[in-house]
């Protein structure tokens, strides 16, 4: 077995996590590219299994450790990866020990992308790539903190993150004086944030990347996100971007991946303030949420399938590696389902139950497809103390004005369907 190409072998592929970002890899990756690949996907979680293509997971230490030791016997190529960094660090410390180069992309990667901190030092002082202003604070009831310092950074607001944890807008939070800063250091359990200057943005935008084990990467096609109350809600392919940001925006994700030789999936969320200029929001050592809209690309090559393809180490021909994943219509966008129990969506979408391609939607990933849209419902429940995302819309169109009437009658049937008791989605899906 060469150190990329797997012969007359059976590649193991262990996800960690038991969230729906794995429940997709598997979906759409093992069920269309990666189900002619030598590749078999199970799934590790400390607390939960799930479903799993193979139907089995293995959810304790002991079981994991077996199942390792096992394979190394066999000679068989394992590895695993993750669908989150947020990693439970006594587990995968005794792992690496019994299993050194075993995680994919590396525990050092995951270790500073998990801390913003960490992130930041690495983006601006390691690569000397531009990010939003930052100060970095460690409070406890023993320190004394000058909030006026504190807010000396060249910005009118401010946003307030914990180092480590937040994502969909937890964690975060908008500061526009000294007294709204103390009120909430002085109110949380978190002990480590950093506070960044809120950047006047023109628009954000992402790309992913899949880096291969020999350093050949292949980029998605840059999109433009837009965020409502700290959550993605929609994304769309930028048509006509000119060559000169794109090979800006694909210069800095390669010096990040090649920096760290890294292995598999990666996406690169970034700000262009009102002068144009690029700075790094934040990165993620994954797939991504806005890398659903890759699954629209041709021949099955999207965030999924190339991560898998990576981290597995199947051999891929240089042609393959090299082409630059396209999508089959002209325009391509996603809608984020937020906080919308299934029976509103159903409604909404017009969406007869006995067509489901899974019809255990309490549990599990459930997939329906109409001719210029698909929905994925990840079969969770809505939650009242905050905005969940329960699934996505991917949306595929000949022209933008037939996309965006797509678009706009999926908007109106959402606002028909939300109570006036949903004043957070109401407000969320009028801006769409």
């Amino acid at each position: 077995m060469s150190e990329f190409q797997i012969q007359n072998k059976i590649a193991k592929v262990g996800i960690a996590g038991p969230g729906k970002l794995g429940q997709l890899a598997m979906l759409l990756g093992y069920e269309s590219r990666l189900a002619k690949l030598p590749i078999k996907i199970f799934t590790i979680s400390a607390d939960k299994p799930w479903w799993s293509s193979e139907h089995y997971s293995y959810n304790s230490p002991d079981s994991i450790y077996s199942l390792f030791e096992d394979l190394k016997e066999k000679e068989v190529y394992s590895c695993i990866t993750f669908e989150s960094e947020s990693i439970d660090e006594n587990f995968t410390n005794e792992f690496d020990k019994r299993f050194p180069n075993t995680f994919i992309p590396s525990l050092k990667a995951i270790r500073i992308f998990k801390n913003r901190i960490n992130e930041k030092d690495f983006l601006s002082q390691t690569l000397g790539l531009d990010i939003p202003q930052f100060k970095e604070i460690n409070f406890n009831s023993k320190n004394v903190l000058d909030y006026s310092q504190l807010l000396d950074l060249n910005s009118k607001a401010f946003i307030l993150k914990t180092a480590e944890g937040g994502y969909d807008g937890i964690g975060q939070a908008l500061i526009n004086n000294v007294n709204e800063l103390k009120s909430i250091l002085e109110n949380t359990t978190a002990k480590q944030f950093i506070l960044e200057e809120k950047i006047d943005i023109d628009y954000e935008v992402s790309v992913v990347v899949t880096r291969f084990g020999d350093g050949k990467k292949i980029y998605f096609p840059p999109t433009h996100n837009k965020h409502k109350a700290g959550i993605l809600l929609h994304s769309i392919v930028i048509q006509n971007i000119s060559d000169e940001l794109k090979q800006k925006l694909y210069s800095q994700a390669a010096k990040i991946v090649d920096e760290l030789d890294y292995i598999g999936t990666l996406t690169v969320e970034f700000f262009v303030d009102r002068n144009g200029k690029i700075l790094i929001n934040e990165i993620a050592p994954r797939v991504h949420n806005s890398g659903h809209i890759t699954s629209l690309c041709k021949n099955n090559i999207n965030q999924f399938t190339m991560h898998m393809t990576a981290v597995s180490k199947i051999h891929m021909s240089k042609a393959e590696i090299l082409q630059s994943p396209e999508y089959d219509k002209s325009y391509n966008s996603m809608i984020n389902i937020l906080g919308l129990s299934f029976e509103q969506i159903q409604e909404a979408l017009l969406i007869d139950r006995r067509n489901l391609l899974n019809a255990e939607i309490e549990e599990k990933l459930t997939v329906f497809e109409k001719a210029n849209w698909t929905l994925y419902w990840y079969g969770k429940q809505p939650n009242n103390s905050r905005v969940r995302k329960m699934g996505h819309i991917l949306i595929s169109a000949e022209t933008q004005t037939k996309g965006r009437e797509i678009e706009e009658i999926i908007k109106e049937n959402i606002l028909g369907v939300l109570g006036s008791d949903q004043k957070a989605l109401l407000e969320i899906y009028s801006s769409l």
